[in-house]
């Protein structure tokens, strides 16, 4: 909270703003939620459209930042500002906040490092920084600019998811930041696995990720990389001509 009120960032005036405009806050809560069905959608628009290293991209990236983000939130399990400011719902009358304090005895219950039997019941996630939100936000974005009719339009949902952010998904304006520089680093990482892995001659940028599809697909080739489809269709002409060329009509029969 102190970092926030160093950047001039009221979290409480913030939350004010979206209850004085329930229906800008509608939309923000929709931006918030798409997480899931952006995942989809992108996924679907990238098989359609063989973008298969953008795919690649994708699910890299999206790994490798949780994987950050676990590992960061370990060692900083915060309260939310709404539970730190002490608000309740009569504080914000038109705006329902999506996370709130429902993350709060969960969090407790973890930094008691007690462990009582039962747990509290764990409704949401529990990650405040870094914000996965941001960082996904950011790789929606990276991986989908270049889609035709879409990569506009989601630039627009997510500028709005990380603006609902904050209040949404009660996160201090710095766990954005933090989301913000995990993106960077999962991005960075992402692209530095995409250039090891990809093929030299850069027809089939294709990532060797797993050794099993590496094995069957150079198997046979020599070359070490991959065969594509023109590949196989050389090759089949090559053995076609050679084939017309060695083999007479009549031979086999005066062989005999």
């Amino acid at each position: 909270m102190a970092a926030d009120r160093f950047l001039g960032f009221d979290w409480e005036a913030v939350l004010k703003f979206f209850d004085r405009y329930p229906h800008f806050d509608t939309v923000l809560r929709f931006a918030y939620t798409s997480v899931m069905m952006q995942i989809v959608l992108i996924m679907i628009l990238l098989t359609l459209t063989q973008r298969a290293e953008r795919l690649y991209r994708l699910l890299i990236a999206m790994n490798i930042a949780l994987l950050i983000t676990c590992v960061v939130t370990v060692f900083t399990p915060a309260i939310g500002p709404y539970g730190l400011l002490g608000l309740t719902p009569a504080d914000h009358p038109h705006t329902p906040v999506i996370v709130g304090a429902k993350m709060n005895p969960a969090i407790f219950w973890l930094r008691s490092a007690v462990f009582a039997v039962p747990p509290p019941p764990r409704e949401l996630g529990l990650i405040n920084f870094p914000s996965y939100h941001t960082t996904v936000a950011i790789i929606f974005v990276w991986v989908s600019w270049r889609l035709r009719f879409v990569g506009w339009p989601l630039l627009v949902l997510n500028a709005l998811m990380l603006f609902a952010t904050p209040i949404q998904g009660n996160h201090y304006l710095v766990d954005t930041f933090g989301g913000g520089v995990v993106a960077i680093i999962a991005i960075a990482i992402t692209k530095w696995m995409v250039a090891y892995a990809t093929r030299v001659d850069g027809r089939t940028p294709v990532l060797d990720l797993f050794g099993a599809l590496r094995r069957a697909a150079v198997a046979g080739t020599g070359s070490g990389r991959f065969q594509t489809a023109g590949d196989l269709q050389a090759k089949a002409r090559v053995h076609s001509e050679v084939v017309r060329r060695h083999w007479k009509p009549g031979a086999a029969g005066r062989a005999r």
